[in-house]
């Protein structure tokens, strides 16, 4: 299960009122460990922890690849696949699940 910070609130309350650890991790669905964690961020700042935003960062096209992406689709009318193959012979390295936004 994912954490909001709604849940994160919620643990440290539990934690304040001292519900075992063990507990509050089943019913989150998380390791006691990551209850451990977030409780002792919380000590340790005084203020609630926030979450990341999880996975890789988005890495955004330059103009001049959404160009070379243009330019070589409209000669060769081809799937993102060759699409990818053409513009790597060309010198970009550009994955073919890339999309402009």
């Amino acid at each position: 299960m994912k954490l909001d910070e709604k849940a994160i609130k919620w643990i440290i309350r539990e934690k304040e009122k001292g519900t075992p650890t063990r507990i509050i991790a089943e019913i989150e669905g998380i390791s006691t460990r990551r209850v451990n964690q977030i409780y002792r961020q919380y000590k340790e700042t005084g203020e609630i922890p926030e979450l990341r935003k999880p996975g890789r960062p988005k890495k955004e096209l330059f103009e001049e690849e959404i160009e070379a992406i243009k330019r070589e689709y409209e000669e060769y009318r081809c799937n993102a696949a060759v699409l990818q193959k053409i513009l790597r012979g060309k010198g970009y390295n550009i994955s073919k699940n890339k999309s402009e936004s």
